[in-house]
């Protein structure tokens, strides 16, 4: 099951719902294809069929942009393949193109800035389960 986070800025009073995990409906990646953005579509559904013995990880990980401080929900996807070859997606951010980097832990994000007002007070919120 994955949860849904609410994160708030106790200063501005900012906040945003984040879907993280994958729910029991997406036991398989290519269960999930169709929520990849459509630039690592293709290039996961080559890799799927050409390496049917593939091991995958796939998750919607919250991310954070370094330059803007955009808080973004994404779909990760890492496969490992043939000889020690490995695939995973790269994310951008849609404001200012960079790449965008990943939470370690979503539940302590007080040492991100606020997207809205830029202050570090940001806490995590109610947390539901989702599929």
């Amino acid at each position: 099951m994955g949860i849904r986070l609410e994160i708030f800025c106790e200063q501005c009073g900012w906040s945003g719902q984040y879907r993280l995990g994958i729910g029991s409906n997406t036991p398989q990646l290519r269960d999930a294809l169709h929520l990849l953005d459509q630039s690592s579509r293709p290039a996961v559904e080559t890799l799927l069929q050409k390496h049917p013995d593939h091991t995958e990880d796939f998750e919607f990980r919250l991310m954070h942009c370094p330059d803007c401080g955009q808080l973004l929900e994404r779909l990760y996807v890492s496969l490992f393949y043939g000889a020690r070859e490995h695939w995973e997606t790269r994310h951008h951010c849609p404001d200012c193109g960079t790449a965008l980097v990943p939470v370690p832990d979503p539940m302590s994000t007080s040492t991100l800035p606020c997207p809205d007002c830029g202050q570090f007070v940001l806490h995590p919120g109610d947390a539901t389960f989702w599929d």
